[in-house]
């Protein structure tokens, strides 16, 4: 706590050489709920503050002005201050075997996967008392007594492409809540083949029947879109929902209007052609993503679609004839959002 009785923000220090990259890691820590301690680019005047300051984290490059940032990371070490490497090399075998431990970034800076490395880095209990920047919309109507409930049991993890975090006909194993993954809900036919039914990002959460009292998972949730998501365990969900009325009410109200997108998905798919059903994709994963370029390929749209990868692709060619789109080989760039709506023609709410 400070003088005035406000919790005080965790203090990290950013050791690094290039004023600008300096800047963007400052702006990073600050986005995140915490504080800029202190910022240096040599090692002898890191390990000065190191000795003199209190720090809660340490934002470490390996290179300081052509010497090694090691002796920084022992200094930290000594005074139990955990750190994350950030730099511009791609591996840690540049680094004596003690120091691999350490979370290991490289730049250029990927802003979600810095996000997860920082809520691991500080003390929770430095964080109490306040609600965190967590990207996501359910989780930032929390106040801070909810939060301080929920926060003990929460991690900020980074989902890839690809990860399944729910089976069908399996017990859910955690409560999800994107910041910035998207998620992708999958039916399964009995022959294996799946389509798309719902998209999750930023806007909900994953793990329905956790909320809703079921045994076990109704769909697939495979990640889309990699980034990073807060994750309850299922074991801890129930005596938290039961506790925060307000949390399990905002659940509640999210997986209503997902409901509403799958009914909207079985309407679209049963009377629409195939180019306003790849609009009607492209609009939903923009909202979810909140950037226009999605990096998706026509074999993944027309899997998530389940449709041929060729019908894809000529619905892809007509809605870039239209100038609303710019399609690559392995990337859709939005480029007319309004154009794309209009191509639905009532079709289309962002459920």
């Amino acid at each position: 706590m400070t003088a005035n009785g406000e919790t005080a923000h965790p203090r990290i220090l950013i050791v690094e050489d290039n004023y600008l990259m300096a800047e963007t890691i400052g702006d990073l820590v600050r986005r995140d709920g915490f504080e800029v301690a202190a910022t240096v680019g040599h090692v002898d005047k890191a390990l000065r503050l190191v000795a003199e300051h209190e720090f809660d984290g340490a934002i470490v490059d390996i290179n300081l002005h052509g010497a090694s940032s090691v002796p920084v990371c022992a200094a930290l070490s000594e005074r139990k201050v955990p750190y994350i490497f950030l730099t511009g090399y791609d591996t840690q075998s540049i680094v004596p075997p003690e120091y691999r431990g350490a979370s290991w970034l490289t730049k250029p800076v990927d802003k979600e996967k810095f996000r997860a490395a920082l809520f691991h880095l500080a003390p929770r209990g430095a964080r109490q008392g306040q609600v965190p920047s967590t990207g996501n919309a359910i989780l930032e109507l929390l106040s801070p007594e909810q939060w301080s409930r929920l926060e003990s049991a929460v991690t900020c993890e980074t989902l890839n492409v690809g990860q399944v975090l729910e089976r069908a006909g399996e017990p859910p194993t955690h409560l999800y809540f994107p910041a910035g993954a998207v998620i992708s809900i999958l039916g399964r036919a009995p022959n294996g083949k799946a389509i798309e039914v719902g998209m999750v990002g930023r806007d909900g959460a994953i793990g329905a029947s956790l909320v809703l009292g079921g045994p076990q998972a109704t769909a697939d949730a495979i990640v889309r879109f990699a980034g990073t998501a807060w994750r309850l365990s299922a074991a801890d969900a129930a005596p938290i929902l039961a506790a925060n009325r307000s949390l399990h009410g905002q659940l509640l109200r999210f997986f209503d209007r997902l409901q509403g997108q799958f009914i909207q998905t079985a309407v679209v798919a049963g009377h629409v052609t195939i180019e306003r059903r790849v609009a009607r994709w492209l609009l939903l994963a923009s909202s979810r993503t909140g950037g226009t370029t999605l990096a998706i390929t026509h074999r993944s749209l027309a899997e998530a679609l389940a449709v041929r990868r060729a019908g894809v692709t000529r619905a892809l060619h007509e809605l870039e004839g239209r100038e609303l789109i710019k399609a690559g080989h392995r990337s859709v760039t939005v480029i007319d959002r309004d154009g794309l709506l209009a191509e639905m023609d009532g079709f289309y709410a962002d459920a």
